[in-house]
């Protein structure tokens, strides 16, 4: 799972950032052979992806208007979905807290994190991690900047434990999951 929250433009009169917000998951049930992704954004999104794609310079312009078309119609390409709630997602970064149509990402304590995922088909997975060694933060004190600038925080917790459960087949009971301490690379 992939929490976001990008500066989309700024406020003219408090000159404060604001932000769109999303959420990317996918499932694997490897039993089944089967893999579940869910992408939801804020209502915000098409209007800050339009204005990108026209500070581009991609070389096949077919594509650049085809996503201009939709995004136009406040839509985005599927299988991305618009949030539900109008103001889309919020996000603490001071209490690492993301909350968002069901998801949430939040720190408990200083060693216990709580990941929730919810798919709208049903999928899900509810989960705890409890890192036993601390995290490596990736870039400049836990920041990456990207091409235009824009700022990425991002870290990486080498060794901990998980608890917690995971739903793969909507309405089927949850899997069960406890991974000792030798779990490794939680992003």
């Amino acid at each position: 799972v992939c929490f976001l929250r990008t500066v989309s433009s700024v406020d003219p009169e408090t000159q404060k950032p604001l932000y769109v917000h999303g959420v990317v998951s996918a499932l694997i049930d490897v039993e089944a052979g089967t893999y579940h992704t869910a992408t939801v954004l804020d209502p915000q999104a098409p209007a800050m992806l339009r204005d990108q794609l026209a500070r581009t310079t991609f070389r096949d312009h077919t594509i650049v208007a085809a996503y201009q078309e939709i995004l136009a119609k406040g839509l985005l390409p599927l299988p991305d979905r618009l949030s539900e709630n109008a103001q889309g997602g919020e996000c603490d970064p001071r209490k690492l807290r993301f909350v968002m149509e069901g998801n949430r990402l939040e720190r408990q304590s200083v060693v216990i994190y709580s990941i929730t995922v919810r798919h709208p088909s049903g999928r899900g997975c509810v989960l705890e991690f409890s890192p036993k060694k601390p995290p490596v933060r990736h870039g400049e004190g836990g920041v990456l900047v990207g091409d235009e600038g824009g700022q990425v925080y991002s870290y990486f917790i080498p060794r901990g434990s998980v608890t917690g459960n995971v739903t793969l087949k909507p309405g089927a009971t949850s899997i069960d999951v406890e991974a000792s301490d030798d779990s490794a690379g939680l992003y």
